[in-house]
């Protein structure tokens, strides 16, 4: 058995009227329980409203203006290259840094904009990489722990670039794959907090969105994630 004392289980890209439709239908009886017994509401977005501004606002409480992060891109760079924004550009703490000087271990996964992954106090991160790499863990000895169970982290970005008319249902199975390697962790590494997100839905609905409303593969991927 699992106990946390916080657990912040986000959707990146998913509108709350969506989430409320699928709840209510008693389809995904895991995301009702979830609204039911847990605090679920409408957010206002970030300027602008994207995903690296988004998520870092929400685990440091600030606007971009404060933290930095305006887009995967660093908007100051001293050069001319599209260098790729990352944890070390964040000009506030996190919320698991504020809980580590308290006391609480974390767990973070897959949390956008948190490569390079840093140390946690009693804790660990798998970092949400932009770019292939083999350092997307803290500690580092933990990716090949991972490989060792028979766990494959791999990023929707990496995914996605791998082909676009595959990747809906390489993403399934990628979701999956996320939640069974957090059950993992937390079975091997308890934390008292966990803070997972699982983009796929964001990825996807880019894709397979149109006037009339999200696509069959978009609702396939937030079902999926219901059910895992």
């Amino acid at each position: 058995l699992i106990a946390l004392i916080l657990c912040l289980f986000g959707i990146d890209g998913a509108p709350f009227p969506l989430i409320m439709e699928v709840a209510q239908s008693g389809q995904q009886p895991n995301i009702t329980k979830l609204c039911e017994r847990g605090s679920i509401g409408p957010l206002a977005w970030t300027i602008p409203p994207h995903t690296a501004p988004g998520w870092t606002s929400m685990f440091t409480g600030v606007s971009p203006g404060s933290h930095g992060i305006f887009q995967f891109w660093k908007l100051q760079s001293n050069s001319y290259r599209h260098d790729i924004a990352g944890s070390a550009d964040w000009c506030y703490e996190p919320i698991w840094q504020t809980l580590g000087k308290a006391g609480i271990a974390c767990g973070v996964f897959n949390v956008p904009m948190t490569h390079p992954p840093e140390p946690l106090p009693d804790g660990w991160m798998v970092s949400w990489p932009l770019a292939p790499t083999l350092h997307y863990t803290a500690p580092p000895s933990l990716l090949q722990e991972l490989r060792d169970a028979g766990q494959r982290p791999n990023t929707d970005f990496m995914m996605m670039w791998a082909g676009l008319e595959e990747y809906p249902a390489a993403a399934l199975a990628g979701i999956g794959e996320r939640v069974e390697m957090t059950r993992y962790l937390l079975g091997r590494h308890p934390v008292d907090a966990l803070f997972l997100v699982l983009t796929e839905f964001d990825r996807i609905a880019h894709y397979h969105t149109t006037p009339a409303g999200f696509g069959e593969p978009a609702r396939a991927a937030l079902r999926e994630m219901g059910r895992a």
